[in-house]
């Protein structure tokens, strides 16, 4: 009978074979590895040598799928936009500010209104007024109160509504006055709210394909400048909302309608059913 081997000779060749065993893996690890570092490196690199020698590495990928650049053309940088200068406000230059020492009132949101420099710094503006530009607005709304005025009673206006307002300008025209003005937007341009709110106005949002939540004989004035229009685009009844405008002025009241021509023709044809009494502002 043959005596079994030492026990210290077996383990030592139990991790002789062990260590093999690991040289091995690791010898084609290292194989695998050389053979993928080739494979990609042929593949990357006849794009990495076409592009551009003095572009930075980034900028050399970015160039593969975009058109050929000039052979002559460096970018070493990304130019950025100057600070001073502002992509959010148009014909902001805020150097102007403390140049032309404007008193803003912080409070109202002044400092983020339309302050155009002069001509010769006009360029600086991101957006800057076409020729000829002038604020007309204002002088219309004072040319409504002129021509009403012989038909208005001293004091006879309390509560006005425009029904289809901007930015508050209606309103804001008649500061003077010792009116309180509803401003309403379109449901679809909520976003001017904000606005109105920061001029200090009163504002709300409706469909007027529907009813406004109010009294009836709520309002003494109502101006209504291209609402038929759009509520004629929505497929709504310009029947339905002059009955729902003679619904919510008081008797005796006054309605402005600014619209196209043929809208406005369309719209006299209706008003003796009311009871209203036409006449036009030029």
């Amino acid at each position: 009978m043959r005596p079994p081997p030492p026990q210290g000779r077996g383990a030592g060749g139990g991790g002789a074979l062990g260590r093999r065993a690991f040289a091995s893996l690791l010898a084609a690890a290292v194989v695998a590895l050389a053979l993928l570092c080739l494979f990609y490196g042929a593949a990357f690199a006849p794009s990495i040598r076409r592009a551009h020698p003095r572009l930075p590495l980034w900028l050399r990928f970015r160039a593969q799928g975009t058109e050929a650049l000039p052979a002559d053309l460096v970018v070493s940088f990304i130019p950025v936009c100057d600070a001073r200068h502002s992509e959010l406000i148009p014909c902001l230059d805020r150097r102007l500010h403390y140049q032309l020492r404007l008193r803003l009132n912080l409070s109202l949101m002044e400092h983020y209104e339309r302050h155009c420099p002069p001509a010769p710094r006009r360029l600086n503006c991101l957006i800057p007024p076409p020729v000829g530009y002038q604020d007309i607005w204002h002088s219309r709304v004072i040319q409504y109160w002129k021509h009403m005025k012989s038909e208005i009673r001293k004091d006879s206006f309390r509560n006005v509504m425009d029904m289809s307002t901007n930015l508050g300008g209606f309103a804001a025209s008649l500061k003077k006055k010792d009116v309180w003005v509803m401003n309403v937007v379109p449901f679809t341009e909520s976003g001017k709210l904000k606005v109105i709110y920061d001029r200090g106005l009163m504002g709300t949002t409706h469909d007027w394909c529907e009813s406004f939540s109010t009294y009836p004989r709520t309002y003494d004035l109502l101006h209504a400048w291209l609402l038929f229009s759009e509520i004629e685009k929505q497929g709504c009844s310009l029947e339905d909302l002059l009955i729902e405008m003679d619904r919510i002025l008081r008797p005796y009241g006054y309605a402005i309608i600014r619209d196209k021509a043929a809208v406005v023709n369309y719209i006299k044809k209706l008003l003796p059913a009311l009871r209203w009494m036409t006449g036009h502002l030029r």
